[in-house]
């Protein structure tokens, strides 16, 4: 008796687990909707590049929802699996979605302070300017798709109340890349 009021038990909590994780599942995904619909990141660079030559990236970051949010106005670039970073890249073949982008700069910098953080009206955009190739080398000549991601809340950074959390990426880009 006490193994089948056992098995009854743990079977009642696998179905209530299953329930909450459903909600669970739900609620994300419509956070992630909600989230979606707050930042909206452009990227603009030139659709040809050519090794040695400048390539200048221009990243803005536009608050499209109704209300005003925190975000981190230090726009700080660095790679998707590294710290004390907001933006980063993913360089991808044609058609594929691995990130072949090379990590050309090893580099420490501090956290973002209090002070970086700002309040970003309904409609208003914050921006940035880099140079791709002081940050990533394509492994060869081809053609690529690009996308920039911003995100401010990444481990161990400091988070404050408010802040407009989660990663925010903009549309992909195709890039022809030469080299010598």
């Amino acid at each position: 008796m006490q193994i089948i009021i056992n098995v009854s038990l743990i079977f009642v909590t696998m179905l209530l687990n299953l329930t909450n994780q459903s909600d669970r599942a739900s609620k994300l995904q419509t956070m992630s909707m909600e989230k979606s619909k707050q930042l909206e990141v452009e990227l603009q660079l030139p659709t040809e590049i050519q090794e040695g030559k400048s390539c200048e990236v221009l990243v803005e970051i536009k608050n499209v929802s109704s209300s005003g949010t925190i975000v981190n106005k230090r726009l700080a670039v660095g790679y998707q699996n590294s710290l004390s970073r907001e933006l980063y890249v993913t360089i991808c073949s044609e058609g594929s979605v691995e990130n072949v982008g090379l990590q050309k700069v090893l580099y420490e910098r501090l956290f973002s302070t209090p002070e970086d953080y700002v309040w970003l009206p309904s409609g208003e955009k914050i921006n940035t300017k880099f140079s791709l190739f002081d940050w990533y080398e394509f492994p060869k000549a081809g053609k690529y798709t690009i996308q920039i991601c911003y995100q401010a809340d990444e481990n161990l950074a400091y988070i404050p109340e408010g802040l407009c959390a989660g990663v925010f990426c903009s549309a992909k880009k195709t890039v022809i890349f030469e080299s010598h």
